[in-house]
């Protein structure tokens, strides 16, 4: 899974990135942003990430900003937005963006796992219904009379 966690708040995407190496096998997989012009950036460039952990507060475009501009070059099943502030006075501008979440710092650890092994989950379990997809039989010809008169 291939994370994205876009806050200026240096001490809070440390803290957020420990949490989710609790559940991620791919350190690697997390990348941190300052600004959300640097994460638009990358995205604009071909990077695709599945989750978003995606400040409000920020310097330049604001978080909200940011999600509407994801929201236009991402499809929505493929990106799971995620909104963090302090404050919770934002919410209802985020209900537009369909975000999957909106948490408040300090973060609640047990609760971002939870939901993150949720998505893992889901991931996996949709993944195995894929696979296990069968494809359609191919038209049965029509009905033939059985001989014909002569």
């Amino acid at each position: 899974m291939k994370i994205a966690i876009c806050d200026d708040d240096n001490g809070a995407c440390e803290e957020l990135r420990k949490i989710l190496e609790n559940i991620s096998t791919e350190k690697d997989m997390i990348h941190i942003y300052n600004a959300g012009e640097e994460l638009l950036g990358d995205i604009s460039n071909g990077y695709i990430y599945d989750v978003v952990y995606l400040d409000i507060e920020l310097p330049g475009l604001n978080g909200v900003e940011v999600g509407q501009v994801l929201r236009e070059q991402v499809k929505k099943q493929h990106l799971d937005l995620i909104f963090i502030s302090q404050k919770s006075s934002y919410c209802e501008q985020l209900f537009d963006l369909e975000p999957r979440r909106f948490y408040r710092k300090p973060f609640d650890k047990e609760r971002i796992i939870k939901d993150l092994e949720e998505r893992v989950y889901f991931d996996i379990l949709f993944l195995d219904i894929e696979m296990k997809k069968i494809a359609p039989h191919p038209p049965s010809p029509p009905p033939t009379c059985g001989s014909s008169l002569i």
